[in-house]
């Protein structure tokens, strides 16, 4: 196998492999950012979370959501887009899923 299809995989792998650790989104974190996002739905979040996952983690370890307070990731998000590194429209959707998971998932884990 060549360099960069060995690359290839080893990314793709790593990709797959952290992304089961990232918080999959439920109704009520759309329900915690709807007086935000009024027209947020779940595909939406669960899409961010996939574009979180392949375009973040294509370029660098992307940090699990609880790393950072909810209101810091639009502008680390922003930074991103300003770069080029992602969409305006994709940074929106990462955005959307960052904040949700950051804001409200301590309050959607059972026993909180």
């Amino acid at each position: 196998m060549n360099v960069p299809a060995l690359a290839s995989v080893l990314l793709a792998a790593s990709i797959v492999a952290c992304a089961p650790v990232l918080v999959q989104p439920v109704p009520a974190h759309v329900a915690c950012v709807a007086a935000q996002w009024p027209q947020t739905t779940l595909d939406d979040l669960r899409r961010g979370r996939t574009l979180y996952a392949t375009r973040c983690g294509s370029c660098h370890v992307a940090p699990l959501p609880s790393s950072r307070p909810a209101a810091l990731w639009p502008h680390v998000v922003a930074d991103m887009v300003h770069k080029g590194k992602v969409t305006t429209e994709d940074g929106a959707t990462i955005t959307r899923f960052l904040v949700a998971v950051t804001r409200c998932t301590a309050s959607t884990e059972p026993g909180s």
